[in-house]
């Protein structure tokens, strides 16, 4: 099953030399019956490898915390998938004994939105997973309010409270924009159903998104150029790693476009030099900036 998932012989060797292979093909087997994608399936596999190289593949039995305290060093948006791929799995194989889980006070009206995503939303598999794993932590906090009882008991102040519990427990900004997205389409169909006041949906709102700020950040020019200051040397490593810098740092290739430079892609009578762009399947054409055209020059020498 690994084999059809991952193509990298490293990766795959990883995967297959991990404990417990024949139970987690197994289930992956098991999910793949179901329907699910092969991105999930592999992301399934990653999260059965996590589990299986840990502890608890070893216990006889499992508290419903252990789980907890196992994906407490992953973010937020990897615990709770983590800890269901965790369960299921364990209830799939029939080992480790896993500590049977209260149904909570919103167990129905839960189970009832599942059946909703799935039947008449068409949502899939790892959907329906990601949001009831959101939600479910939602509900046992909500079970902790004391004058809490129903859902027509929720007020916007609880899900904000809940908003920053989270967001001090560690959540990104991208994880609290996807709960948001998650209890907003629960309590719409909750107020479908009229088991909630009308417009707790529309009061849920989403933390701001900035474009690209998931992106690292890089240095900014001066310690660039403190960088390239700081390669001096007459050594072939030296050499090499200032020609390198300098095309990464000036022309802003990615390292795979350094690698991939020939002798015939840099034309010094012209003072050019072309590019072969992997992801975009061309070639561009640039001026041959002095300085990088020395450092060329001197590695070839």
């Amino acid at each position: 099953m690994h084999e059809s998932l991952f193509s990298f012989p490293s990766i795959l060797a990883r995967y297959r030399s991990a404990p417990l292979l024949v139970e987690r093909e197994r289930f992956l087997q098991h999910c793949a019956k179901q329907g699910y994608t092969r991105a999930a399936l592999a992301k399934i596999a990653w999260l059965l490898r996590i589990v299986a190289q840990s502890p608890l593949s070893e216990q006889r039995f499992v508290r419903r915390s252990d789980p907890d305290r196992m994906a407490r060093v992953y973010c937020a948006s990897t615990r709770p998938v983590l800890i269901h791929a965790a369960t299921q799995w364990f209830a799939f194989i029939g080992r480790p004994r896993i500590e049977a889980r209260p149904k909570g006070l919103f167990a129905k009206q839960l189970s009832a939105f599942e059946t909703y995503m799935c039947e008449e939303r068409g949502l899939s598999h790892m959907t329906i997973l990601t949001r009831h794993e959101q939600l479910r932590p939602f509900f046992d906090a909500i079970e902790c309010v004391r004058h809490v009882h129903a859902l027509n008991q929720i007020t916007p102040q609880h899900i904000d409270r809940y908003f920053i519990s989270q967001s001090e427990n560690g959540w990104s900004r991208a994880s609290l924009s996807t709960l948001a997205d998650t209890l907003r389409s629960f309590f719409r169909y909750a107020e479908a159903q009229r088991w909630c006041r009308s417009g707790l949906a529309a009061a849920i709102d989403s933390p701001t998104i900035y474009s690209k700020e998931s992106l690292p950040r890089g240095p900014d020019w001066s310690q660039v150029q403190a960088l390239i200051a700081n390669i001096q040397g007459d050594d072939p490593v030296s050499i090499r790693d200032r020609a390198v810098v300098l095309l990464l740092a000036i022309y802003g290739l990615r390292r795979g476009e350094v690698a991939a430079l020939r002798l015939e892609d840099v034309d010094f009578e012209n003072e050019l030099i072309r590019i072969t762009r992997a992801k975009q399947r061309r070639t561009q054409q640039y001026p041959l900036i002095g300085v990088v055209g020395d450092a060329i020059m001197q590695y070839l020498q």
